[in-house]
């Protein structure tokens, strides 16, 4: 299955981001402050947490996360996050999603609760942020679109796996219409701060499948 979008769409999809959540004052700001004190974990944790109790509230308005369990994971993973901050999806020839999920899982862990929830969602949000031309964001409504349907957060590694396959699907499709970092500019003219290719996708996705502010057709 694979959900083909083109430049136009994605455009028409940014734009209505831009109408409706003009600020997104949250990303930016975790996106700034994990660029400036990479290789910190403490600080990097506490970047992770401006965005994911606020973007991802829903799953932690009882109880937030650990922030020394994510600082450990942090330190832990640090040489797979540095070689996934430094890689862009859609120059990998063959992604390694076992490898991926395995991450994913390991920081849905890190992220549980009190209360031993855990987000997918939470997850994915923070994967981006950690390596955003890497790994896509998504949510419940995006997932089951792609097929990758969540029920919880058992399953939900490979499911990530296999959502970041189809977003990469994506960008080859996009790719050949026009280069990628060429799309990129054009879309970051309009944008308020800069952001990956990955986030421009998102947000299509995000006004076409989360808030229903645009229609595919």
């Amino acid at each position: 299955m694979t959900l083909y979008i083109t430049a136009d769409d994605l455009g028409r999809g940014c734009k209505a981001v831009r109408e409706h959540e003009s600020r997104d004052a949250m990303y930016k700001i975790s996106r700034e402050l994990i660029e400036q004190r990479w290789g910190d974990a403490e600080a990097t944790a506490d970047a992770l947490g401006v965005l994911l109790l606020t973007w991802n509230q829903a799953a932690y308005r009882y109880g937030a996360f650990d922030y020394t369990r994510l600082q450990i994971f942090l330190e832990a993973n640090a040489t797979i996050l540095d070689e996934y901050r430094a890689m862009r999806l859609e120059d990998i020839a063959i992604l390694d999603t076992l490898r991926l999920s395995q991450l994913f899982n390991a920081l849905l862990d890190a992220l549980v609760t009190a209360s031993g929830r855990r987000s997918p969602v939470g997850a994915g949000k923070a994967l981006h942020l950690l390596a955003p031309r890497m790994c896509p964001l998504w949510d419940n409504k995006i997932a089951r679109q792609y097929g990758c349907a969540l029920y919880g957060a058992p399953g939900s590694a490979a499911k990530y796996g296999r959502f970041t396959q189809r977003i990469k699907e994506v960008l080859t499709a996009l790719a050949a219409g026009q280069p990628l970092a060429e799309l990129e500019a054009e879309l970051n003219a309009q944008a308020r701060f800069p952001k990956p290719i990955l986030k421009f996708v998102d947000e299509y996705n995000y006004a076409l499948y989360t808030y229903g502010w645009i229609s595919d057709q």
